[in-house]
């Protein structure tokens, strides 16, 4: 059975071209990514990972099929914290405003 040179097995994950099988393609995307929009390198990405146990940030979940998106301010560039999709879009949808936010949670106790 043929391997990449990480030792994955092509057979049963594919390749995307002659050189990458389909798992080190994405594991070097997700690097150059991380690098490019937030200044991280994936060493950075995986300590933060263990400083949250693997948790986001926010709601504490940790079971999730797909990596914590990564945090950070728009207006500084600063990373934050790693969050699951939903917290992320919520933050985003409150357009990082903790008043908006406060507002919400006041809103959603104050309702029942």
């Amino acid at each position: 059975m043929p391997f990449c040179k990480h030792g994955h097995d092509i057979a049963k994950i594919g390749r995307t071209n002659a050189y990458h099988c389909r798992v080190c393609h994405r594991n070097g995307v997700r690097k150059s990514k991380l690098k490019l929009r937030y200044g991280i390198t994936i060493t950075e990405y995986q300590a933060l990972l263990v400083a949250q146990q693997g948790c986001c940030a926010i709601c504490g979940q940790d079971n999730f099929d797909y990596p914590l998106a990564v945090d950070h301010n728009h207006d500084t560039g600063v990373v934050r914290a790693l969050l699951c999709k939903n917290c992320n879009l919520a933050i985003g949808l409150f357009k990082e405003s903790p008043e908006l936010i406060r507002n919400a949670a006041n809103y959603i106790e104050s309702h029942g």
